[in-house]
């Protein structure tokens, strides 16, 4: 059985389903997981030892799951909104406080 590393992708001889080690929880001894489509999911560190895996090879494309139709097309700015400019903290202005300095 390997044992598990952040970052290593493994292979499931039993289902066939590829994944990545994305955390390793030591309080609650669990493992969590994101399958090439993008779903997470938690193996428990007992399950894992039952488990007939392969380590494997990244995919080709490894962001594959988070496409959008258009690439970077569906990234949003704080607002929701597509960003139109890079943001200036030049023109930021800085917010008056009414209190004392002591």
């Amino acid at each position: 059985m390997p044992t598990p590393h952040t970052g290593q992708w493994y292979s499931n001889r039993e289902t066939g389903q590829y994944f990545e080690i994305v955390a390793l929880d030591v309080n609650s001894t669990t493992i969590e997981i994101q399958y090439v489509d993008g779903s997470l999911d938690e193996i428990d560190a007992e399950m894992w030892s039952q488990l007939d895996l392969l380590t494997a090879a990244p995919p080709e494309d490894p962001t594959s799951g988070y496409e959008t139709m258009d690439g970077d097309a569906g990234q949003c700015g704080i607002d929701g909104d597509p960003p139109n400019q890079p943001f200036d903290i030049e023109r930021l202005e800085p917010d008056t406080f009414t209190g004392s300095e002591d």
